[in-house]
């Protein structure tokens, strides 16, 4: 049996246990068979202060108990994606794009720009909108891309590439004719 549901009916974990009810309710799930044949021989009924304040002690270290499990859970975790982390080292007055989760296919993966305030963890990064922007987000730069100016943009096409150079392999200088008439036999 499960912990019930909000309709009342039971639901059915994974594990098939009701531990789970006890983080929630403070105690074990009382059964219908408990409800008919009562309580188990040499248990006696307690009063209210007494029951009070053991189920404050039993909560109380309950509450510890996945406190202690929530943080290594949230440490492995960390560990975890920081080991398959990697991209651009930003400093603070970077103009970088931010990755949004979008609703729709079409949608506008990118928003931007943002400038890097300042860089809190050698992986989190706290940002301002450059436009119209209230308040500092904190990220991981998994979600950070360089942000370029239109004008860098126009001056690398400019500058452009180099033209590659070609040259003639050794073994066809023989077979090729050159204007000149320089190698090979040539008819021309």
């Amino acid at each position: 049996l499960g912990c019930p549901s909000r309709s009342g009916t039971p639901r059915v974990l994974v594990h098939r246990a009701s531990h789970h009810c006890r983080i929630r309710f403070g105690r074990e799930l009382r059964l219908p068979v408990d409800v008919v044949y009562g309580l188990p021989q040499g248990m006696q009924a307690e009063t209210t202060g007494v029951y009070v304040k053991r189920l404050r002690q039993e909560l109380e270290q309950v509450f510890d108990t996945v406190q202690a499990k929530a943080k290594l859970e949230q440490r492995r975790q960390k560990s975890w994606r920081d080991k398959k982390a990697h991209g651009h080292a930003y400093e603070p007055g970077d103009k970088v794009w931010l990755q949004v989760p979008v609703k729709t296919k079409l949608g506008a993966h990118w928003e931007g720009p943002y400038l890097v305030q300042k860089k809190l963890d050698w992986n989190t990064y706290r940002l301002r909108k450059i436009r119209g922007g209230k308040e500092p987000v904190v990220v991981h730069f998994d979600r950070l891309k360089p942000y370029h100016d239109r004008q860098q943009i126009a001056e690398a096409w400019e500058v452009g590439r180099k033209r590659r150079t070609t040259r003639r392999p050794a073994w066809l200088r023989d077979f090729m004719c050159t204007r000149d008439g320089e190698h090979g036999t040539c008819s021309a």
